[in-house]
């Protein structure tokens, strides 16, 4: 069988809306494709592990993807450099694998991801796991009549620690409509009356959203690895996710100096290109 190396990092791509009017032509770039080049995305973060995608680009697929690839299953192990398997991902849909397995590191040994399809061979270079540090503080500051922006802090004592750090968050807030539903009907029995506390009551509800940017910070220019109110999110101060109930909840993931240049160049790609998708539209 033929091995080769290659390199196994997160990718993470924004889904952007453009708004169709009068005044926007449409624009064709022009790209040289490249076709069946295989693409694989995921990272292993223990206890649990996680979703590893599998796929091959393809010229005019409006998912990038190739479908086709789906039904060529691949054998997907996380294993360490020590020759020891230690988990197998199980196909979930499509080229999706995921490894449910509990997983733990061992202090001094490297990981890769290895797997097999359509008899050839790949392997991730083996890299050492990150501590990731506890996140000290999640506060908010107001400036009134402007935004509101939700920070974090963290800081990691260990002299060999990452100094590299990533972000992830979900939001959740509650919407209560403007009139109360009294009646709804039903097929079977007409027109009933509701009971603002039954669970077919539709005043009160509940929306959330998970983050889409890549969210980064490094305090590999100071004297202390130290990340102080880190900006996550900055939102109108009049947002109406702040009319009633809201919460985030914010996962942080260090990184190695590798994988940060990865995701910081691809950050660039996305956030800097300018025009009604530049960084101000990204929230």
């Amino acid at each position: 069988m033929k091995k080769l190396s290659i390199k196994l990092y997160l990718v993470f791509y924004c889904t952007m809306i453009g708004l169709a009017t009068s005044c926007i032509t449409p624009y064709e770039p022009d790209v040289e494709w490249i076709n069946d080049l295989l693409v694989v995305e995921g990272a292993i973060i223990a206890p649990y592990g996680t979703i590893i995608h599998i796929n091959r680009t393809n010229e005019g697929s409006s998912s990038f993807y190739d479908p086709n690839l789906t039904d060529k299953k691949a054998v997907v192990t996380l294993i360490s450099d020590k020759d020891t398997t230690i988990a197998t991902a199980q196909n979930t849909t499509g080229s999706s694998y995921m490894i449910t397995d509990s997983i733990s590191f061992k202090p001094g040994e490297k990981y890769a991801i290895h797997f097999l399809i359509n008899g050839k061979e790949y392997q991730s270079d083996f890299v050492e796991p990150q501590i990731t540090p506890e996140i000290d503080e999640v506060n908010y500051q107001y400036k009134e009549l402007e935004e509101v922006d939700i920070r974090v802090s963290t800081h990691n004592d260990d002299p060999d620690a990452s100094r590299y750090y990533r972000w992830t968050y979900k939001e959740d807030w509650e919407i209560v409509s403007e009139y109360f539903a009294q009646y709804t009907w039903s097929y079977e029995n007409g027109i009933q009356k509701l009971n603002q506390f039954s669970p077919e009551n539709v005043h009160y509800c509940w929306a959330s959203k998970t983050s889409n940017r890549i969210l980064l910070s490094k305090s590999d220019n100071f004297s202390e690895n130290k990340i102080k109110d880190h900006t996550i999110l900055s939102l109108g101060a009049a947002d109406s996710r702040f009319s009633y109930l809201y919460s985030i909840s914010i996962q942080q993931q260090a990184l190695d100096r590798k994988a940060y240049e990865y995701l910081e160049n691809m950050r660039k790609n996305v956030e800097q290109t300018g025009g009604i998708f530049a960084p101000n539209q990204l929230k």
